[in-house]
This record gives C-alpha cells, structure tokens and sequence, in this order.
C-alpha cells in the first residue's frame, strides 16, 4: 500500500471504530514523532465530541515547563482543545512532583480533563505522597494489566492515598 492509500485506511478504521462505539483513541506524542496524533486528529475532527483522547507525555518532557509545552503541541497535533486523559508514558529523571504540578496546572487551565501515570510502580507513587505531604486524587485505580488481580502493594497505595 502506498502512504496516502495507507492513510486512509488508517483514518477508516478510526472511523469505523467510532461507529461502533469504540470511543477510546489512544497515541502518544512519541508515535511517528507526533505523526500518530496528527492522523488522530484528523479522523476524528468532525466527530470529536465521540472520541475520548489518551495521549502522553514522554519522560524527557516531564518537568513542569516540558510537560506543559509537549501537551500544548499535542493539543495542536490533535487539534483539540482539550484532552480527556494525558499520562506519563513512563518514569524518567524529571522528579515526578514536577510532572504531576504541570498535570494540574493543565487540568485547572482546561487543556486537559483527566491525568494518571503509566508503567509507574507503586513505590513511587508512595515515596511521592510520602515526600509531598500531599493527597492525590486518584481518579483511576492503579491496576497490573500482567495479573489476574492486583498485587497487595495496591491495595495499600489506596490506603495510603
């Protein structure tokens, strides 16, 4: 197939998947190096109000200004307004208190509805809490896609937040 006629076979399946009420539409900023959601976004322009958007940040873009300005790329590669969940794709060096500072500022700003973190261990998280003398609000429960049933450690991330 050539890349125009792959192209639109990409964008039908999109389309066909929102027709069947498959509304989840998962990229990353990393996927052709922003290819991935720029073909998102156009599949689902004129029905954006059927797709929930999933995106996420790289870990070398995890610091509060890296975080904030890869989302606000995102967003125009989407072209969106906003995005429903915006993860970390994976833990890097940026201390994960920057990450989740710009996760909440883009929150509060509108640009994004919905954040969580991805392939991080509950260790983290709960050095996090521990460190931040803060509350997460945790929207989504952490799970293990690799288990049958969470892991005890998760059980205790949620008592601890």
């Amino acid at each position: 197939m050539s890349p125009p006629t792959t192209l639109r076979a990409i964008r039908r399946a999109i389309q066909m998947a929102l027709d069947l009420k498959m509304s989840v539409v998962d990229t990353t900023e990393m996927h052709g190096n922003g290819a991935a959601e720029e073909l998102i976004g156009r599949a689902v322009a004129a029905r954006r109000h059927e797709a929930f958007l999933v995106t996420k940040v790289l870990p070398h873009h995890a610091t509060l200004r890296g975080t904030v300005d890869a989302c606000e790329c995102s967003l125009r590669r989407l072209g969106s307004d906003s995005i429903d969940l915006y993860l970390l794709h994976w833990p890097g060096v940026a201390p994960l208190a920057e990450t989740l500072e710009a996760f909440e500022y883009l929150q509060r700003a509108g640009k994004i509805r919905q954040w969580c973190v991805s392939n991080l261990d509950v260790a983290a998280l709960e050095d996090h809490v521990q460190e931040s003398h803060r509350t997460l609000d945790v929207r989504l429960m952490p799970c293990d896609l690799d288990r049958a049933h969470p892991p005890p450690t998760h059980k205790r991330l949620l008592e601890v937040i």
